[in-house]
């Protein structure tokens, strides 16, 4: 769908470099979209996994 659409704006504007700049903005909405959601959850895990070490080290000592 998203293709069609940048066909057809390329067909009506002429643009090459319309072209590759729509393509550029929906390709890296489309790598944040889907990046988001590891990085998200690597901070998350990774901020859980020092709370649960800090927690064990206070037990040991």
């Amino acid at each position: 769908m998203l293709f069609k659409d940048i066909k057809r704006q390329a067909k009506h504007y002429n643009n090459s470099k319309y072209v590759y700049d729509t393509l550029l903005t929906s390709f890296s909405y489309f790598i944040f979209r889907i990046s988001l959601p590891f990085v998200i959850s690597t901070v998350l895990w990774s901020h859980s996994i020092r709370r649960n070490f800090t927690n064990t080290t206070l037990r040991i000592l």
